[in-house]
Formats: C-alpha cells, structure tokens, sequence
C-alpha cells in the first residue's frame, strides 16, 4: 500500500503449514518488517535485499574479521551466543573468541574455529554454510546481505537459534570525555527452563576512562526493564555505578542499588556493540548504540 504496509504469502514444502501468510512493513528500499498473521505461529523478523543483481556470491564473500549473535533455545533454557572468527576467503575460518550463555551456564573467551562454504547456484543464490569448534559444537547456515552481512540460523542438535553475522568495521570504541549509549537487551529474568522472559532498554553515561559518571542533570543512567509483570514506573531503575572497556572484545557493568548487571560486547562500528549478558541468573543479548 502506499503508506508501506503490505502482505505477503509463502509457500512452503512443509505439509503441516504449506502456506504461510505476513503483514509486512516497509522500511526502505532495502529492507522490511514481517510479522506472521495466519494463527499457525508466531514469527516476527526482517527481510533485506541481497546487495546483488546477479548470483556472483561465493566463498570470496567472507573475508576477514567476522562476528556473530544468535540467540535462541536449547535442552536447558535459553542460549545465547557471541562468537567472533577470521574467514580466509577460501573456506577455512580462523578461530576467534566465543562467549555463551546457556540458560545460566557461562562460557566466555573459549576461541572456536573451523570451516564455512558459500552457494553461488541460481537455486540457493547466497546460502552459506558454518562449521566452528574442534570437534564441531556449532553449525549454521546463513543468507548473505552484502559482503559484509548475513542473516543466520543456529543448526547444531537441540538448539533453534538465529541472528546476524557481520564484519565489524576496524579499530575499537574511541571514548571522549561524557559518552551517551542506548542499550537494548532481550532475554530471560532467571536461568534454566522455567525463566520467563525479560526485556530491558535503558541509557548510560561512560567517561573518558570506561567510567559510569552522571552528566549535565546528575543521572549516572537508567534501565526500564519488562520481566512479565507488567511495565511500570517502579521498574525503571537508576543506575549508580558502572564501567566499560573498550577493544574488539570488551566488557560492561551496570550497578544499581538493587543488582549488578555484567556483559560482554563485540564490537561493530563505532556507533554500535553487540551485547550479551554473562550472570548466570538469566539470560539477554543485544546492542549498544552510541548516541553522541
């Protein structure tokens, strides 16, 4: 329509939902929102345009520092996932770092490597596959955007997961002397199978030195945060303290009067980190965005 929303239809081979209907929402000429609408599930995500008008993808597309971020469910509870590797162009996939969270279970700075592999046939036109850990522990497979981006799906045994990969832009987060952020989390408010869920945003105040500091008003920062009980003023809670670390692998911590909340970040650009929470009473993953 011509305000920008739309509907869409997928067929599918799969006989239990052979079609599958959408309410879309265009946000440019790139990209657009999908929400599902037939009542057969509940899916929500983003389609983008792959930034090529011929089928000219393969393993030469992937070259370089690569991250990603999933998140999903295992056995356990929720999983989350950042992992950092170095394509070659040519296939292999240089180990980087990993950090996870398994419905409370954290491991962080393991380093994974292992291969990939990119489709460049008219049928799955951009369809790569990957393989990380010795012996394998993550497999996926992913959809090039551009060269420097994918959407991607966890396929490793007992895990529905997805997210993006991405390669990150170089260098580190440069810090000036009062530094804005927004943060963006979703997640669980416990760990294991019986966590429910839990959103936050919040915005934060860093100092030239990794610091949380008040600025001009006297506010260290704030997160608002959703854990199934309803949105409400008493779940916006006043930061009072913090710290963040800068580099390709970095760290954060927030502190309020009530919790101590402890993250890990990868960095994008130097106006956004993906994050992911590393306590093992809950679960959350999502960005940092520089706001000035």
């Amino acid at each position: 329509n011509a305000n920008g929303q739309g509907a869409a239809t997928v067929l599918s081979n799969d006989p239990t939902f052979p079609n599958l209907a959408f309410t879309l929402y265009v946000v440019s000429a790139s990209r657009a929102i999908f929400i599902e609408s037939d009542g057969n599930a509940v899916m929500v995500g983003d389609a983008f345009k792959q930034q090529t008008n011929t089928c000219t993808w393969g393993k030469t597309s992937l070259n370089g520092l690569t991250i990603l971020e999933t998140s999903g469910r295992g056995a356990s509870g929720n999983v989350t996932d950042l992992i950092s590797f170095t394509a070659n162009g040519a296939g292999a996939a240089a180990a980087g770092t990993n950090d996870e969270n398994n419905a409370g279970t954290v491991s962080s700075g393991t380093a994974l490597g292992g291969t990939y592999s990119i489709d460049s046939t008219a049928g799955a036109c951009g369809r790569g596959t990957l393989s990380l850990g010795s012996p394998t522990s993550h497999t996926y497979v992913f959809y090039m955007i551009s060269t420097s981006s994918a959407v991607i799906q966890e396929t490793t045994s007992g895990v529905v997961g997805h997210g993006v990969l991405q390669q990150p832009q170089s260098g580190s987060l440069t810090l000036g002397t009062l530094n804005s952020f927004a943060l963006n989390l979703a997640g669980t408010n416990a760990a294991g199978a019986n966590a429910t869920r839990e959103d936050a945003v919040g915005q934060i105040n860093v100092g030239s030195t990794g610091s949380v500091i008040a600025n001009l008003n006297g506010s260290f920062g704030s997160l608002d945060i959703n854990n199934s009980d309803g949105l409400g003023t008493a779940q916006t809670v006043a930061l009072t303290s913090g710290a963040l670390t800068t580099g390709a692998r970095s760290t954060m911590v927030l502190k309020s009067a009530s919790s101590t909340r402890n993250f890990v970040l990868y960095f994008v650009s130097p106006a956004q980190l993906f994050v992911m929470g590393t306590d093992p009473t809950g679960v959350a993953i999502g960005s940092l965005y520089q706001q000035f």
